[in-house]
């Protein structure tokens, strides 16, 4: 306890500095000559998309893309592997892979060649592009706004990702390749906003050859995780703090955050444990796919950011049990949707054939959730991943996520690909066991999330 005690004191300390100012610089040396003096960190931390795909040897593109609404986004292309090479006979069809919340293009990469989903596609034949949603690292950028003094700029929730983001992405990639249709792969908000676009926007079904669904959220009604509990069951309150505060920016990657994922989560530190529960808490608990070393590598580049108004809109759907749009309240709702309540999201619109990863052990993405969604949509299979302690963030942290997922997934693609994929529902459910909830891991995470926005 007296480790979290002296986390969070750190961070209510940091509340009062602000970035380029000396007393933040000298907040930072105080934190490395405290914390690290013993600490080994991993040959991969400090390393970006770029340098890092740089680094195992492989090709990288960087492409910019304007939405309808002027938000300029960054997507990530690997265009061909290195173990298959250049051969330009060999038909490459594009796969557009989206993020989560808080997240990046990174996600598809943290694990190297050897594991991770972007590499072993691109090894695979397929050419990779990975988005990057408005507001995060990548894509912090407008032709008009300015996200540092523009409190429009944060004006946008996961439907705006969806209905404007990946249509963006998925007309750019289809221009650039010259091809017809595209495979999508998401992860958590990644599937999100898949369901949002070829719903709202149904001509994209057209664009699409198989959606891929790693821990889809739409529904919300089973979410176990004791971080998003707590914040949910604070929201009110949480969301005074942003407005009191005007915060419209949430956790933003930051000079601070990394720091923090340097000198407390590194070999050697005495807090690594309360870094490892804290991905626990709010993703479920499993210890033995954890790479604790690796921990450092993720905080750098996540959080990536995104705007305050996004997670109140995912606590709504909590709420209400329901897909829906945002909730601006009653009012507002009469202004905005002709209707006090706001509408769901019409998933009998999606005609694409969509596939639903999910896992017993998943904190926010429950196998019951998952089962009112495929039920939802009418043309979706579900797809059960045998490991049982399997968590939302193995998907893309798992030691043994090769083998645990992606090597199943690029056959079942593949599968898909030459017209011979499986459809078997539901095979071999099991009944998901209550998690136990660490209260003081919630309130550690609820403190991060209010403070580190204000440095």
């Amino acid at each position: 306890m007296y480790g979290v005690q002296v986390i969070v004191l750190l961070l209510v300390f940091s509340n009062s500095l602000r970035k380029g100012d000396a007393s933040y610089e000298l907040f930072l040396g105080i934190l490395g000559e405290l914390f690290q003096s013993d600490n080994v960190l991993p040959s991969d931390y400090g390393l970006n998309v770029t340098t890092y795909v740089e680094k195992q040897g492989y090709p990288l593109e960087s492409h910019e893309v304007v939405t309808e609404d002027g938000y300029i986004l960054t997507v990530h292309r690997i265009p061909h592997g290195v173990k298959n090479g250049t051969d330009g006979k060999r038909e490459r069809p594009p796969v557009l892979m989206m993020h989560s919340l808080l997240c990046s293009s990174m996600d598809w990469l943290y694990l190297g060649p050897e594991k991770s989903l972007g590499f072993l596609l691109a090894e695979a034949g397929y050419d990779v592009w990975m988005g990057n949603v408005r507001g995060n690292t990548w894509s912090r950028k407008h032709v008009k706004l300015d996200p540092d003094r523009d409190n429009d700029f944060w004006e946008f929730t996961f439907h705006e990702h969806g209905y404007y983001d990946v249509g963006a992405y998925i007309d750019h990639i289809l221009n650039v390749t010259k091809h017809k249709q595209l495979y999508y792969i998401g992860h958590s908000q990644g599937t999100t906003e898949l369901f949002i676009l070829t719903s709202m926007r149904p001509e994209y079904n057209e664009k699409i050859i198989h959606g891929i669904s790693l821990a889809p959220i739409a529904f919300m009604t089973d979410v176990r995780s004791p971080i998003i509990g707590m914040m949910v069951k604070f929201k009110r309150q949480l969301n005074n703090l942003f407005e009191l505060f005007n915060v419209r920016e949430l956790l933003s990657s930051s000079k601070l955050i990394k720091e923090a994922g340097k000198v407390l989560c590194a070999d050697g530190s005495p807090f690594q444990e309360y870094c490892s529960l804290v991905i626990f808490s709010l993703a479920g608990f499993d210890s033995p796919q954890l790479n604790k070393t690796h921990i450092p590598v993720i905080v750098y580049s996540t959080p990536a950011g995104t705007s305050a108004k996004n997670l109140l809109h995912f606590y709504a759907l909590i709420d209400s049990g329901k897909f829906i749009q945002f909730d601006y309240g009653r009012a507002k709702n009469l202004k905005n949707y002709n209707s006090v309540e706001p509408p769901e999201y019409n998933l009998s619109r999606i005609s694409i054939p969509i596939t639903l990863y999910t896992s017993q052990n998943d904190y926010l993405s429950s196998m019951k959730d998952v089962v009112t969604l495929s039920q939802s949509l009418k043309n979706s299979v579900i797809r059960k991943i045998k490991y049982k302690r399997f968590t939302h963030l193995d998907y893309l942290m798992a030691k043994d996520v090769d083998r645990l997922l992606n090597n199943e997934l690029i056959d079942y693609m593949n599968s898909i690909r030459n017209g011979s994929a499986s459809h078997d529902h539901n095979k071999g459910w099991h009944d998901t066991a209550p998690a136990v909830l660490l209260s003081f891991v919630s309130l550690t995470f609820v403190c991060i999330s209010l403070i580190i926005n204000c440095v």
